[in-house]
């Protein structure tokens, strides 16, 4: 079997592994799940919730048994129950037996030492999870398709064989003009019907139910009007066709996760052109329009500097960044300041080639509330 990294993204993608191979399922424990720089001092309630990994690497193939069960069988994965937590006094450790050490092929300097993983191995295997994954989900534009050659026996002629992402391309060629029609936003249409119904749903065992599906409906009709002809005016969600763990902090409004007091001291602006003045002024005003922030009516709290730099290939057009204090105040994260990069750090990585893989986060905030009892202290 073929093992392939996340650097073959730009060449040719591999077929997906088989089933006879690596079939893309959970398996507990393969990689002690504590991503924490001192490894095996977290806490038990905070391992539980890491994500765990499958994986195959060149020399630490998956194989055996566990419990007299096959590390593949479809009746689920490894149990955590097969290992043991000790506590010597100072930390928490979690140890793997021999079983299932050798169940999961891991290597024996893993099986020797209840700390300090080799990191190069757990990034590999990571890595090789990882790509499981994406090459499952483009399998389709992989494997060969027949077109008209399928014989009776269900052999394919080769010359009448195609990809399905060829077929795609052929299919785009055709039909290059992309349009989009808005569904009907009236009250009596099936659209806004079915954003009723799944209000009435999430509401229904609220202890501000009525409140919340009066607030809802409010919020189904600005949403309504951004697409009125009079264009977009206020930004709103519809907090309830958002899944039902995020409805409620979507709805309230989320954490900015201030770990300590920001402060209420200013801490002035350098100086600025008249340009990036006029910029400024124009993104406040808009932002104020838009209803994100508003004129302080106390005193306020240190908020998050707001600073810009030119967008590469739109002359005039300026992208606007928050390094959104500074550290990150615990030992897990560090103490060190986290601060953004220099924008010529970050732009070329944005840009080149035309593809963005960084999230913008400004737009979460422009685009969510923050919950009340922090408001003050960020104003958005």
């Amino acid at each position: 079997m073929e093992v392939f990294s996340l650097t073959s993204l730009g060449k040719n993608l591999p077929m997906t592994p088989t089933h006879q191979g690596l079939p893309p399922r959970e398996m507990s424990n393969l990689l002690l799940p504590i991503g924490y720089p001192d490894q095996d001092r977290a806490k038990l309630r905070q391992i539980s919730k890491l994500p765990t990994p499958t994986a195959y690497q060149e020399h630490y193939q998956l194989y055996g048994h566990v419990q007299n069960l096959p590390i593949y069988d479809g009746t689920g994965c490894m149990p955590d129950s097969v290992g043991r937590w000790v506590f010597d006094g100072s930390r928490v450790r979690k140890l793997q037996l021999d079983e299932l050490a050798k169940g999961k092929g891991v290597p024996g300097e893993w099986r020797d030492k209840t700390r300090e993983l080799p990191y190069k191995a757990v990034v590999g295997a990571t890595a090789v999870h990882i790509w499981t994954v994406v090459c499952d989900a483009v399998a389709g534009w992989l494997i060969p398709t027949p077109k008209d050659g399928t014989t009776s026996s269900g052999e394919t002629d080769s010359d009448t064989v195609t990809t399905a992402a060829e077929t795609w391309a052929d299919d785009e060629e055709e039909d290059e003009d992309w349009d989009y029609t808005l569904p009907d936003l009236s009250e009596g249409g099936e659209w806004y019907q079915e954003r009723v119904e799944s209000l009435r749903r999430a509401t229904r065992n609220l202890p501000d139910q009525e409140e919340a599906y009066q607030d809802g409906l409010e919020a189904l009709k600005i949403h309504r009007d951004n697409y009125s002809p009079a264009g977009p005016k206020y930004l709103q969600v519809l907090w309830w066709e958002f899944p039902p763990e995020h409805q409620e902090a979507v709805r309230r409004g989320s954490s900015m996760r201030f770990l300590v007091d920001p402060g209420e001291e200013i801490v002035p602006n350098p100086a600025l052109t008249d340009e990036q003045i006029q910029v400024v002024g124009e993104f406040v005003d808009e932002l104020e329009a838009l209803g994100i922030v508003r004129e302080a009516t106390q005193k306020l709290r240190r908020v998050c500097p707001i600073f810009v730099v030119p967008k590469p290939g739109q002359p005039g057009q300026w992208r606007c960044i928050a390094d959104m204090k500074a550290g990150g105040q615990n030992p897990c994260c560090s103490l060190d300041p986290i601060y953004l990069p220099s924008s010529k750090d970050i732009l070329p990585q944005l840009y080149t080639g035309g593809w963005t893989s960084v999230a913008d986060a400004s737009k979460y905030f422009h685009n969510y509330y923050t919950s009340m009892n922090l408001r003050q202290e960020t104003q958005l």
